[in-house]
């Protein structure tokens, strides 16, 4: 989901691991780019500069920043979650 802040949007990405075996994310696409290409834009965790596990079961949140002017309200946003093992993990958003 997304929510306005004074100066952009704060995306919250809920990521489970479904599977049997850990998975680590690696990276992040917005709109079929690294979230790292665009200025204004980070997340917490910064998957790109660190990449997380997930165990098989559990899950974490994302918390994306965008205060950037690539994007607008109303906008669908496009991510992808990617993973060590090359899986991609699409999720949409419409910023409020």
């Amino acid at each position: 989901y997304a929510e306005p802040t004074g100066s952009g949007w704060k995306v919250i990405v809920v990521v489970k691991n479904t599977g049997t075996k850990s998975v680590t994310i690696d990276n992040m696409f917005i709109n079929n780019k690294p979230y790292t290409s665009y200025l204004g834009v980070t997340a917490n965790p910064d998957v790109a500069r660190s990449p997380v596990t997930i165990r098989a079961g559990e899950s974490m949140t994302i918390t994306i920043t965008i205060t950037s002017g690539w994007f607008a309200s109303g906008q669908t946003v496009s991510i992808i979650i990617h993973t060590a093992s090359g899986g991609q993990y699409p999720a949409s958003v419409t910023l409020p």
